[in-house]
């Protein structure tokens, strides 16, 4: 046995007898090793490369159209989606609670408060096709309570967008590039999530058997919910207790698949 070999003999031995005295003394030994956080579950990750790739552009699209109308649709669009990666990460730390989604009201009213943001911002006007697309999108995020199903929710308002979105198109289709780059960023926005849905959250937002109640979940600040790095507008992210009511869909959208309750309330 070499002496490095010996060396590490002696000091396991040691470590054992060390560990038994404190085991009859009472003394804790060291804490464990942390748990992993809420970063490293891949479907958090996944969410910040998702939104690295397809929410970056469309903010860029809205600033190139030079207008605070359009400024305003990509702040409700990042602030719905920074409520919905604050859901996920709670998820990612949580394991299912046996009421959901009651037990997760705390968690909805940011993506309430997003969803009926971007419908009270709908005003007759230049921007009003614009503002329809980004508030009918928006309530795609129902999917973070519907199980089975998530995915087909996210789809069934992708038809909706484009009845509005496709009006810009045929108005600006030869005149304004950058008026196409707003419907075809906010479709790929949409259309990416729900293959993200899918692959990620296939029969419902995924959570953590592993792990504590939905309560005691660490509470991200607004800041540290938004994806980056289309982090420029402050979302509301303040957590309270709210009852969720039933949401009235636009008259053009397609009727919602899949369980679970509505998010959202009627204004």
């Amino acid at each position: 046995m070499s002496g490095t070999q010996e060396l590490q003999k002696v000091l396991d031995l040691f470590e054992q007898r060390i560990a038994a005295v404190e085991s009859k003394v009472g003394v804790a030994g060291p804490p464990p090793p942390p748990a992993s956080t809420s970063a490293d579950a891949p479907q958090v990750t996944a969410f910040d490369a998702y939104c690295s790739k397809s929410l970056e552009p469309f903010v860029q699209a809205c600033a190139s159209l030079n207008a605070k109308e359009a400024t305003a649709c990509a702040d409700h669009v990042q602030q719905a989606w920074s409520a919905m990666r604050g859901f996920i990460v709670a998820a990612s730390v949580s394991k299912k609670p046996a009421n959901f989604p009651g037990d997760c009201m705390a968690l909805i009213k940011p993506c309430q408060e997003a969803m009926q943001g971007a419908s009270k911002a709908i005003s007759r006007g230049d921007w009003e096709l614009h503002q329809k697309t980004v508030s009918e999108g928006v309530q795609c995020l129902q999917w973070l309570i519907t199980a089975p199903g998530p995915k087909d929710v996210v789809e069934s308002y992708i038809g909706g967008t484009d009845f509005h979105a496709n009006k810009i198109r045929v108005k600006f289709k030869k005149t304004e590039p950058k008026q196409i780059a707003f419907c075809d960023t906010f479709k790929k926005l949409m259309t990416d999530l729900m293959a993200y849905v899918k692959e990620y959250h296939l029969t419902g937002v995924t959570f953590n058997p592993r792990e504590g109640d939905i309560g005691s979940a660490p509470v991200a600040t607004a800041k540290e919910n938004t994806p980056p790095p289309a982090a420029q507008s402050s979302a509301k992210a303040g957590l309270a207790s709210a009852l969720a009511g039933r949401l009235r869909r636009p008259m053009h959208s397609r009727r919602r698949r899949g369980g679970g309750a509505a998010l959202g309330a009627t204004t």
